[in-house]
């Protein structure tokens, strides 16, 4: 089995309580996410996936530790990386890489010959020369150079052929392995080390000759102990560089920057011990099976059942129970019509369910709101596109709202909704209203266009999205509510020039005294900031360099720090 990728190799992870922070930024920042909101988890419609390749490179340029790392002694060389748990050593015999963690072992993988087509392979000689910098250790043979590097990412083996071999046909690179056994997965090769059973991931494979072109490239796994890289070189200009990497088979990335998923990711949720459930339409996450829905426990990734029969598009806990709402009728195959409960082994309807999909769920007590493009709850009609289940029954919130929802967001016993509908409850209140438990209300004169997120911290509530004007007063894409007026932050947020020039806010998350805000822009504040970047309550900053991506769609903060 072949597994092929075309693009730039992405260079992402973390260990402990960093590892764990940057691998939610990362599910959230890498794909199409609608918006988030802690604690509420507000939604809006899903988007598609959006390419995400930096960010892991960003960590790495600023990490200051001794968790990565090159050491160089005696013609040898050793690299380090704590995050995920590898070394290696370098000799004149090239790469052995180490296991650090508690099921230690350790295997070899190393270019054995070079073929083109069917022809016959020209062997490489098994010895070699070792030169290191500060940054890269390189084994030396004639042909062919492997460069080893570290990141946040893992251990990754770059090889290096420097002319083109002759012949015609494929380009292949065949690799001899010892100490595990290789086997095809969906995202590479997956190497289990032979008696700790740790898997390893050889993965992130990119190809580009030296003008920077990409070249369709393939990985396959010939045998337990031979891979082969084949590459379509036809017009390349050598050298040609070959890049996979080694990490744990549990942070594998199945589509650049994204730790898990092979489909969209479009909810996110936290329960109380620190468990991350994500939904969305994908059927793999990790080394799982998981149609729609998945838990990661902060190692590894494991699926509630067979789950569901089509996407999920919003999540939420209550107490021990985690509820899903999206486009999905079944779920194990009991008939929920879009909206479940799962209980810790099984999923259950909420009654019969709503007539259409969910896009945002929010936790106020023990009742759970949800709202979306659905019109009847349960036996209830005429609902308005929000809903609230006590645990037993549904019931509608007032009269409802006169058009779809996109966010929802709690603070104390107060409910906030927010999309493009103008009347709540009969009252008009332009694209953001309050819901006391009893009566819906304006928020002032409300946005003159879309909200599609929100997040509240303390008294404060947060919205962002594509409107210029809170409550009469200017604030472009993102406002604060103090519970009586509406006012800026800063500048706001904004974009260059053409298709993008209007910027949107499609994701808030808090964290202490900071709001994270992330969407479709170049500046916040009137400060470079790409698609991400964070208000102090003061003043807005960058978080580095920003996001190489058309736009982010969700943030989320944060997880427990064990």
């Amino acid at each position: 089995m072949r597994h092929t990728h075309h693009g730039p190799p992405p260079h992402t992870t973390t260990a402990g309580f960093f590892r764990r922070v940057l691998t939610l930024l990362l599910l959230a920042l890498a794909w199409g996410l609608p918006a988030f909101t802690v604690p509420a988890g507000a939604q809006s419609t899903p988007a598609p996936p959006i390419p995400f390749s930096e960010i892991g490179a960003k960590a790495t340029a600023d990490y200051k530790g001794e968790a990565l790392g090159i050491t160089t002694t005696d013609g040898a060389a050793t690299l380090r990386t704590g995050f995920q748990k590898l070394a290696g050593t370098v000799t004149d015999h090239g790469l052995q890489v180490d296991s650090t963690a508690e099921n230690e072992g350790q295997l070899k993988l190393t270019a054995a010959a070079v073929r083109r087509g069917e022809g016959q392979p020209a062997i490489l000689p098994a010895c070699g020369t070792v030169a290191s910098t500060e940054k890269v250790v390189s084994f030396i043979r004639p042909g062919v150079t492997e460069e080893y590097s570290v990141s946040v990412d893992g251990l990754r083996q770059d090889f290096i052929l420097t002319g083109k071999p002759a012949g015609t046909g494929t380009l292949s690179v065949e690799l001899a392995l010892t100490g595990a056994a290789a086997e095809a997965a969906s995202y590479g090769a997956k190497l289990t080390l032979e008696g700790s059973g740790r898997a390893l991931a050889y993965s992130r494979l990119h190809v580009a000759d030296a003008n920077g072109q990409e070249l369709t490239a393939t990985m396959e796994v010939l045998a337990s102990s031979r891979l082969a890289i084949h590459v379509e070189d036809a017009g390349a200009v050598y050298p040609v560089r070959i890049d996979p990497t080694f990490s744990d088979a549990d942070w594998v990335s199945l589509n650049p920057g994204l730790p898990g998923a092979n489909g969209t990711v479009t909810a996110m949720v936290l329960d109380g011990s620190g468990n991350l459930y994500v939904g969305g339409g994908f059927t793999f996450i990790g080394t799982v099976a998981a149609n729609g829905i998945a838990k990661w426990n902060g190692s590894t990734w494991s699926n509630l059942g067979t789950a569901m029969d089509s996407s999920v598009s919003a999540l939420a806990v209550v107490g021990s129970d985690v509820y899903a709402g999206g486009a999905f009728t079944a779920a194990d195959g009991t008939t929920v019509n879009r909206i479940a409960k799962w209980n810790g082994s099984a999923w259950s309807a909420l009654g019969s369910g709503l007539n259409g999909s969910v896009w945002a769920l929010a936790v106020s007590g023990s009742d759970l709101y949800a709202g979306g493009e659905f019109t009847r709850a349960g036996g209830v009609a005429n609902t308005g596109y929000i809903a609230k289940w006590n645990g037993s029954a549904w019931s509608a919130v007032g009269l409802g709202l006169n058009g779809t929802v996109n966010a929802l967001a709690v603070s104390g016993s107060d409910l906030y909704a927010g999309s493009q509908f103008t009347t709540a409850g009969g009252a008009t209140v332009n694209r953001i209203a309050k819901w006391n438990g009893s009566a819906w209300s304006a928020l002032g004169s409300g946005m003159n266009s879309v909200v599609y997120a929100l997040a509240v911290s303390g008294s404060d509530l947060y919205a962002g999205g594509i409107f210029t004007t809170a409550g009469g007063t200017t604030a472009k894409r993102i406002a604060k509510w103090d519970g009586s007026a509406w006012s800026a932050l800063g500048s706001g947020i904004g974009s260059g020039i053409g298709v993008i020039a209007f910027g949107v806010v499609r994701a808030l998350a808090v964290s202490g005294s900071d709001l994270f805000a992330g969407g479709l822009s170049t500046t916040a504040g009137g400060t470079e900031a790409n698609s991400v970047a964070k208000w102090n309550g003061s003043a807005w900053s960058a978080l580095g360099s920003g996001i190489n991506a058309i736009a982010v769609r969700a943030l989320v903060c944060c997880l427990r720090s064990s």
